[in-house]
């Protein structure tokens, strides 16, 4: 099924939906994370960024080229004791109308990838940060630096922590505050990416980014 909705209509209600569950998640060792994910073999493929760099796009693009990659996720996942999960959602492609306002177009990946569907990955991680650029390449960068981007775009898309969230939680758990909870999400990181490998993939174009990762998973 495929549906057009207003962005402005759904966001801001998605947006505190989601940081009311990071805190509940984190709470329980687990942490929502920004990115598609694909299950190639053993190996989960993440891809994340800010908006507009690729993510999806990628992510469809990388299923399409391997048949026997599994879809995870096109937007957000959730990890944490040593499991990948997925957040059940539609597939969101952004539209433009002729009156040039922000659009989505959902599909449900139960529709487009029916026996292809992975709801828990346990294993190693590909990360990849995509990044737009006028040179195109992939670059190896230290897992400290991995977890540090992640840490930065999470915060950056989702807002978890701000002062309203964590001032309403702190009636219910005096425990709940900013430096408390932006430690436990780096712990989690650490405990659950330790083994992974990160990567800069930098394209002017999301649809280049497919050359790029052909070369790393040819058998």
């Amino acid at each position: 099924h495929v549906f057009l909705f207003p962005l402005s209509s759904i966001y801001q209600f998605n947006i505190l939906i989601k940081m009311i569950m990071q805190l509940k998640l984190l709470s329980k060792n687990y942490t929502f994370l920004i990115g598609g994910v694909a299950a190639l073999s053993d190996k989960g493929v993440v891809f994340t960024g800010v908006p507009g760099t690729g993510k999806t796009t990628t992510t469809l693009n990388f299923l399409n080229y391997f048949s026997n990659a599994k879809y995870i996720s096109d937007d957000a996942f959730i990890l944490g004791n040593g499991k990948l999960h997925s957040f059940p959602s539609p597939i969101r492609i952004r539209k433009f109308n002729s009156n040039l306002r922000f659009f989505k177009k959902f599909i449900d990946p139960r529709q487009r990838y029916k026996e292809r569907l992975q709801s828990v990955f346990r294993g190693t991680y590909d990360i990849y940060f995509l990044e737009k650029s006028n040179t195109q390449y992939i670059k190896k960068i230290s897992t400290d630096e991995g977890i540090n981007k992640i840490c930065s775009i999470n915060n950056r898309v989702f807002p978890y922590f701000s002062e309203r969230i964590l001032a309403s939680f702190s009636y219910i758990d005096s425990g709940v505050s900013f430096m408390n909870m932006q430690k436990k999400q780096i712990d989690i990181l650490k405990e659950n990416l330790n083994n992974s490998n990160f990567y800069i993939l930098c394209s002017c174009n999301a649809a280049n980014y497919d050359t790029l990762l052909e070369s790393q998973y040819k058998t």
